[in-house]
């Protein structure tokens, strides 16, 4: 059915497409065909089966035709675009087919009646006000639509079998003040934290590994200590100016130019200058035109498969390039050389492979021309990253240890007196400042502590555990919280709980549709996604 028709009609509708659509990228851009049960039995004017019943071709085509064009109003359409946009529509229709399909199973029926109140007092089928009779309706249908009038009449009804178990839902969902207030303070409360940090920095220089500490560490961990792969390339750059040196601008080119263009060309007083005084403005131009059709000629050629591969050598001397050559560098140390795209992709390169890589307007040519593969290290060579390695090993422990200490000398003092026990006990309390569960604690990245902060005993001195990440461990306790301001919640309870009335409604048809795919035999026609059949 047109999205359009329907829109104009039921003004539920819009919000119910985005609410199946958020449905489809939830689960996974839209069920793929691999999710679906096997490609067979399915006819020829038929999108989908759906539990033995169809989803009409022309429903598919004329459904899709009108989210494309939804889509494309908002913007240029990505490449590729084209088949998520039939993904996307196949699923909506299988959605919409499953709720009709529920909403029966519950009782719901469209009378005739219904039906044709719905028809007749659509817009789209009106004039002045009043419906256009059935010969025009129908003609709109089949003309328009491309649609047998049965089909659509079927679509139009299972469309407000839906509304109905919408309205069923919307009717029968509720939210208490109380609910309400309790989600409204656990997204608006805030809370301060104390916290001591153990930074495992702090006991490095503390430790010296033995020699027999640091033959167990590598040979435990030799695999990791790897030389790096080692290339030696030769590259050169071709520049826009390459391309053009080849180029001849005529006067008569020049002067086309000029009197085809002459509004880029005013003075400041808004007349045309002369044109001997724009004349080589006018040859640069043509030149860089020209220079970057043969620039986008020379890359289409080097990059068209069938065509013969030019060497290294052959790209040099065709446009006198100067050849450069490196010394052997890791793939880190080439950074000093080339741009960072370019060594994305050069080391992917195999042995005398040449690859012509635009950065900007320039091309980079480069060639491999030695490749050292990685080994591993002797412990000789790694002896100093080992050593560190066992360093940061030790004092990451040893910084959990102390704070697992303090943790449990803390247990035992009161509240009021945190400030003085850590003071007495040589440790520096800091404090978070306020936050909410919606943001990131100041100061502290630990993804255990950001989930549990609001949960943790506001009356104890010192939360129950230490908290860590990979090189600072931290004790924390509740310095105080802030309530959610009441005031600010009696002034926007109703659009809150219109809110909430919304997304537990989204939710409801969400996990209503994620359960019927999972028991519905669904069969799409496989000659509408060949390439995922």
């Amino acid at each position: 059915m047109s999205l359009d028709l329907i829109r104009n009609k039921h003004s539920w509708f819009t919000k119910g497409i985005l609410i199946l659509i958020t449905v489809t990228f939830v689960i996974g851009i839209g069920y793929q065909l691999a999710d679906w049960d096997t490609l067979t039995g399915v006819p020829n004017r038929t999108a989908a089966k759906v539990n033995g019943e169809d989803i009409g071709l022309a429903n598919f085509y004329t459904f899709r035709d009108n989210l494309r064009k939804q889509l494309s109003q908002q913007g240029e359409l990505p490449p590729g675009y084209e088949e998520q946009i039939d993904m996307i529509a196949i699923n909506q229709l299988i959605n919409m087919k499953l709720l009709a399909q529920k909403a029966k199973d519950l009782g719901f029926k469209v009378t005739d009646e219904e039906l044709n109140e719905a028809i007749t007092t659509n817009p789209a089928f009106q004039i002045d006000g009043q419906f256009v009779g059935k010969d025009m309706y129908e003609n709109y249908i089949q003309q328009a639509l491309n649609q047998d009038v049965g089909g659509f009449e079927s679509s139009y009804r299972e469309d407000l079998l839906v509304d109905k178990l919408r309205r069923f839902i919307e009717e029968t969902t509720i939210v208490t003040d109380e609910s309400l207030l309790d989600s409204y303070n656990k997204q608006n409360e805030k809370i301060n934290l104390y916290y001591i940090p153990f930074k495992s920095g702090d006991y490095a220089e503390a430790y010296a590994p033995t020699d027999e500490e640091i033959d167990k560490y590598y040979k435990a961990h030799k695999s990791k200590y790897m030389t790096p792969e080692i290339r030696t390339f030769r590259y050169t750059t071709i520049d826009p100016q390459t391309f053009e040196k080849s180029i001849t601008v005529t006067d008569d080119e020049i002067s086309s130019y000029y009197n085809a263009y002459s509004e880029e060309f005013l003075s400041d007083e808004g007349n045309p200058k002369p044109l001997s005084e724009v004349k080589a403005e006018i040859e640069s131009k043509l030149k860089a035109q020209r220079g970057e059709v043969l620039r986008q000629q020379f890359i289409s050629e080097l990059q068209d498969p069938e065509a013969e591969g030019k060497t290294f050598d052959d790209i040099a001397s065709e446009y006198s390039a100067t050849v450069n050559e490196s010394a052997p560098v890791s793939a880190k140390e080439s950074l000093q050389i080339f741009p960072p795209s370019i060594v994305r992709q050069v080391y992917g390169l195999n042995k005398e492979t040449t690859a012509v890589i635009p950065v900007g307007t320039t091309l980079w040519v480069v060639e491999t021309k030695e490749i050292t593969l990685p080994r591993e290290e002797t412990l000789e060579e790694s002896k100093d990253q080992v050593i560190a390695d066992l360093k940061r090993q030790k004092s990451n422990e040893t910084a959990r240890k102390k704070a697992q200490e303090a943790l449990s000398s803390l247990k035992s003092a009161k509240k009021e007196n945190l400030q003085a026990e850590a003071k007495k006990r040589g440790l520096e309390l800091k404090e978070t400042g306020y936050f909410s569960r919606m943001d990131r604690i100041p100061e502290i990245n630990v993804p255990d502590l950001q989930t549990t902060a609001f949960e943790i005993d506001a009356n104890s001195a010192v939360s129950g555990k230490v908290y860590g990440n990979t090189n600072t461990f931290y004790i924390v306790s509740v310095k105080d919280k802030q309530k959610a301001d009441e005031e600010t919640f009696e002034l926007t309870k109703a659009l809150l709980k219109e809110e909430e009335l919304e997304k537990q409604q989204s939710e409801i048809i969400r996990n209503m549709i994620i359960d019927m795919r999972r028991q519905s035999e669904i069969l799409p026609n496989p000659e509408l996604f060949p390439t995922q059949g």
